[in-house]
């Protein structure tokens, strides 16, 4: 699943440079997402239903969690 997401990611980020993206997808993904931008040992964070999780990425997969999140 983490190379899934990873190529995903990689892939949209390569095709949309510089530009804000919305990405729809179930929990585990977007856990997988805020691992990987965050370089933290994989962690699950309280994600409610529907709720918007923003981040900043690079082209090398690294950024920030710009919402408030608590782990779960």
């Amino acid at each position: 699943m983490h190379q899934r997401v990873k190529g995903t990611l990689t892939e949209i980020i390569q095709r949309h440079p510089a530009q804000r993206v919305l990405v729809v997808s179930h929990h585990g993904a977007i856990n997988m997402i805020l691992q990987m931008v965050s370089r933290q040992p994989f962690t699950f964070y309280k994600i409610a239903p529907a709720m918007v999780v923003e981040v900043e990425v690079d082209d090398r997969l690294r950024g920030k969690i710009l919402t408030e999140l608590s782990k779960a």
